[in-house]
């Protein structure tokens, strides 16, 4: 299973309307990471459902719940914060499967199955 699916699993939410948004800094607040994800129209409306400090990369891993379905191969890699700043990598249900995973293994944070 993927990150993802775990924390949903965990959180009690549907994993096809979720993803995790890792290198999130630490002091960015819940407003900021739902407006920033929403400038993504496929998301529509976002809310976050969890935060977890990643010690490795001294940032947060959110974990949000999307109202439409995730569609990961059709959803960005990352996306620039609204307030700017390092880019967010996103990281959708299935992830491992994805057809950009070579992509995404540049990620310290990925998890294997």
């Amino acid at each position: 299973m993927s990150l993802v699916e775990n924390w949903c699993t965990g959180e009690g939410l549907d994993a096809f309307h979720a993803l995790v948004v890792k290198q999130v800094p630490v002091k960015t607040t819940v407003k900021h990471i739902e407006e920033t994800l929403m400038t993504i129209k496929a998301l529509g409306r976002v809310r976050v459902r969890g935060r977890m400090f990643n010690p490795q990369s001294q940032s947060l891993m959110v974990l949000c719940e999307c109202s439409e379905r995730v569609n990961t191969p059709t959803i960005p890699l990352d996306v620039p914060p609204i307030e700017g700043g390092e880019l967010w990598t996103l990281h959708g249900p299935m992830d491992e499967e994805n057809v950009n995973t070579e992509k995404r293994q540049t990620d310290p944070l990925s998890q294997d199955s």
